[in-house]
């Protein structure tokens, strides 16, 4: 019998499939639909707009709580609990680079790839830039892998601007 925290993470992974499904059928009939240039433009537009609005809501909680708006916050106060379905760890780092992130499974990537959708799904994948943004925009983020790039792991690495 799975343990009740097993059981969330099939959950999880059961919505972000879902999710992953949703935005594959839109994104491919937006681009069917209005042609590759256009449609990858609305793509893009509406992931960062959906980002954003999930940056500044994880802002709210921050800002609520009465605490800064740092990358450890931010963290703290992430709306999805990535560590239940997505294998992933973060090294907090001294210098210029605050954070690096590592995922080496992600349910949508997997999804994608099953679908040969990986240029698809890396529309979905600058939502993590537009989510920083909309928290901080004196946050950076950098996306130096991809799992959808057949590179082994996503490797995002956090900085403050100066």
């Amino acid at each position: 019998m799975p343990t009740q925290e097993e059981s969330a993470s099939a959950a999880l992974k059961g919505l972000a499939y879902l999710s992953a499904m949703i935005f594959y059928y839109f994104a491919r009939e937006a681009t069917e639909t209005l042609g590759e240039k256009e449609g990858h433009a609305l793509i893009a537009r509406a992931i960062r707009q959906m980002g954003e609005a999930r940056g500044r809501r994880i802002r709210a909680a921050v800002d609520a709580a009465g605490e800064e708006p740092t990358l450890d916050n931010m963290f703290k106060h992430y709306d999805l609990p990535i560590g239940q379905a997505w294998q992933s760890h973060k090294d907090k780092l001294e210098g210029p680079v605050a954070y690096r992130a590592t995922y080496t499974y992600c349910p949508l990537a997997e999804l994608w790839q099953s679908l040969s959708a990986e240029e698809l799904g890396l529309f979905y994948c600058d939502i993590d830039v537009a989510i920083v943004a909309g928290y901080n925009p004196n946050i950076e983020i950098r996306r130096l892998k991809s799992l959808l790039q057949r590179e082994g792991c996503c490797l995002y690495e956090y900085s403050y601007r100066t």
